[in-house]
Parts: C-alpha cells; structure tokens; sequence
C-alpha cells in the first residue's frame, strides 16, 4: 500500500487465518504517461476489499511505528 504501515487496532487478540481476494495497481509512472497496470482486475480493489469481506475498515491516520534495524550501511556514490 504505497510503502505505509497497518496498525493493528482491532483489539483482537487470537490468530485468524483468512482469504482476502482483492485487486491492485502495479508497475507504471503516471508522471511519465504510463498507467500502471491492475492485477486481477475482477476483484474488489485492496481498500474496498477488508470491510467488505471481512468487515475491518483501513483508516489512514498516523500514529508511532516501532521498528528493528538489522543492518546499516553507507551510501555509495550511485545513491
């Protein structure tokens, strides 16, 4: 979803094993002219697709992110 983080907010605490059929964009700048191209494009769009099939709503929001940093590097004179 564009490189953003879900947070878990539904104060389910087991695990659930599910099937979450959904279509998304791929590939493509349109900067550049080119559309990107939709994978499965029968299927319900990945941000209608969770409160439809599974009823969770995606709200986009921020909110703190923890995270781990296993390896660091320099950059090199490409980056």
């Amino acid at each position: 979803m564009g490189g953003r983080f879900v947070a878990d907010e539904t104060g389910l605490k087991d695990r659930y094993d599910f099937e979450l059929m959904a279509g998304w964009e791929t590939g493509g700048d349109p900067a550049e002219g080119v559309q990107p191209r939709v994978v499965n494009p029968d299927a319900a769009s990945v941000f209608t697709a969770p409160p439809e099939q599974l009823g969770l709503k995606l709200e986009p929001r921020r909110t703190a992110v923890s995270f781990f940093i296993d390896r660091l590097r320099a950059p090199t004179e490409n980056e």
